[in-house]
């Protein structure tokens, strides 16, 4: 979360000793940014520019290969089971449960992505992988607990097409080859080099079951996690679901929800809750009211109709955070002026003041405004 807050709020305070405005890097409130010291904004700030991150994903082989193979339709439609389908029809896209749903249909109610990871030998993954996957990787395929990308890729190059008289095992087979690369080396991508995760595969072994798995929200939180070590000035590289950093986020209107398919609305009851999520052992916290704060189109445009009482959910309220940091300016520079002020300096805060004011008295009538309108809305 803490990278999302790399531009935190600029306080600007006067030093009456210079008659100088000074920048002060932020932000104005210490809880959204946790690790100032070792985040990589306090490098930026004092002008360390060679603060590059490596991304890292194993997409690449994957687009070449459905690229010159398209997927059979008998297994596109085993895939569509699993509420994944959409990271394949779609390619390549401040990050919250909806933008998982509505721009990668990803689902964001169901089972968490959590589970047992017992001690299994190389022999053992082999055995799991023939019943799974349909093939056998050599030993030297492995490394730990994870499988060569480069294994897995050579295996459904072997036999790209699904032979007419497939049965409905060989379908599956070859469903749960593409879904697992699709889950551990595009969603769940990691910093290791290739390798794929096989804690993951056991839960793809009853097909059925697939899509009620939270494959939105274990997205997200592993995306949350890699953009908390990214944040900090020690690393140099970056992995998840990197995709969902690409779009230029805009408000989602009522009419633009409502023109989605079904399955990219279908959690819009939980879109706004403030809930731990999680990815196996990674467990982070979904906050859109911190998100919403910084963005005052959607937060008093809320174009989300679900009820706003229930508890878990942020209210339409939250308006009133950004006016508190309107005042909150006022009072720094209020402490900042000495105990004789200048008539400059005065008639300066004065103007701040009546500017500052005027800013917070829009903002309770724009949120006024939008309350009697849905309650105009409802009644109606």
């Amino acid at each position: 979360m803490e990278l999302m807050n790399v531009v935190s709020e600029e306080c600007i305070y006067f030093m009456a000793a210079n008659n100088a405005y000074q920048l002060d890097p932020g932000p104005l409130d210490p809880s959204v940014l946790n690790g100032k010291l070792t985040h990589r904004s306090r490098d930026i700030w004092i002008g360390n520019d060679d603060m590059i991150l490596n991304t890292r994903k194993y997409d690449g082989k994957f687009w070449d290969l459905v690229n010159e193979h398209p997927i059979h339709p008998r297994v596109l439609d085993v895939i569509k089971l699993s509420g994944i389908y959409s990271v394949y029809r779609t390619g390549e896209s401040t990050i919250t449960l909806p933008d998982v749903e509505i721009l990668y249909g990803l689902p964001v109610k169901g089972n968490a992505v959590v589970g047992y990871e017992p001690q299994r030998s190389v022999v053992d993954w082999k055995n799991i992988c023939q019943r799974l996957l349909g093939f056998s990787p050599q030993p030297q395929d492995f490394k730990h607990s994870s499988l060569k990308v480069s294994a897995l890729n050579a295996h459904l190059r072997l036999q790209p097409r699904l032979p007419d008289l497939a049965t409905q095992d060989m379908v599956n087979e070859k469903a749960r080859c593409y879904m697992f690369w699709m889950i551990v080396g595009l969603l769940l991508a990691d910093t290791s080099g290739g390798l794929l995760k096989l804690m993951y595969l056991p839960m793809l072994e009853d097909i059925t079951t697939v899509g009620s798995y939270s494959w939105g929200s274990a997205t997200l939180a592993y995306l949350y996690r890699f953009l908390c070590k990214a944040s900090q000035s020690s690393q140099n590289e970056i992995a998840g679901f990197l995709p969902l950093l690409q779009f230029i986020w805009e408000p989602y209107s009522s009419d633009i929800i409502e023109s989605l398919p079904e399955y990219c609305r279908v959690g819009r009851d939980i879109w706004r809750a403030r809930v731990p999520i999680f990815c196996w052992d990674v467990v982070e916290v979904h906050l859109p009211d911190r998100v919403m704060r910084r963005i005052t189109r959607f937060v008093i445009g809320n174009p989300i109709s679900s009820p706003q009482q229930q508890q878990g959910y942020v209210p339409n309220a939250t308006t009133y955070e950004t006016m508190v940091r309107h005042i909150h300016l006022m009072v720094n520079k209020a402490i900042s002026l000495s105990e004789n002020p200048s008539m400059e300096e005065f008639y300066g805060f004065c103007a701040m003041v009546r500017d500052e004011g005027s800013n917070c008295l829009a903002y309770v009538q724009e949120a006024d405004r939008t309350q009697f309108k849905q309650i105009i809305e409802e009644r109606i």
